[in-house]
């Protein structure tokens, strides 16, 4: 995903730098921090990358001064965590979707039950008008009103076995 590709660039370029700033400072522990490659980040969950995202956009806030030196400003700093929001955006977008989905599906049930009863207790009663005035009109209303259950996908209907014939 090319959100991820850039999320994780951008979060290189910077950690690169505060890590050089930490090996001019003997800075171990922003070192630490900071020691990053791609392969790592590649392999992290979206919440792990997300987390790192943030923890090196605080790091570089709180370095910014001495990061100019670096060429990081105030800007790429603002330009990760655009791009943090971003990532966390696609991040939750299946989530968000799943979600949106169950909660119309619960809605159907009611719909149903109601159109359902709307056939049953006026449209059928008023059809049998025709039963006898029109039968193949009213036979074609039946006919139209059966509801075929497909089971979902692939459903397909039995193969008919072949009958075996008797000579004489």
């Amino acid at each position: 995903m090319l959100v991820r590709h850039n999320y994780e660039d951008e979060i290189m370029r910077i950690a690169g730098q505060l890590c050089s700033l930490a090996a001019k400072n003997g800075d171990s522990n922003l070192a630490a921090q900071t020691e990053l490659t791609l392969a790592q980040l590649d392999k992290m969950s979206a919440d792990v990358l997300e987390a790192t995202g943030n923890r090196i956009s605080g790091l570089a806030t709180t370095n910014l001064a001495a990061l100019a030196d670096y060429g990081i400003t105030q800007a790429d700093v603002a330009g990760l965590d655009a791009l943090t929001q971003q990532f966390d955006a696609v991040k939750t977008a299946p989530r968000k979707a799943i979600a949106t989905r169950a909660g119309q599906t619960k809605t159907l049930p009611p719909a149903v039950q109601s159109v359902t009863s709307l056939l049953r207790n006026h449209l059928d009663k008023q059809m049998l008008m025709f039963k006898k005035s029109n039968p193949e009109f009213y036979a074609g209303y039946q006919s139209a009103r059966v509801i075929l259950d497909r089971h979902g996908k692939g459903a397909t209907a039995p193969i008919p076995t072949p009958t075996a014939t008797v000579q004489k």
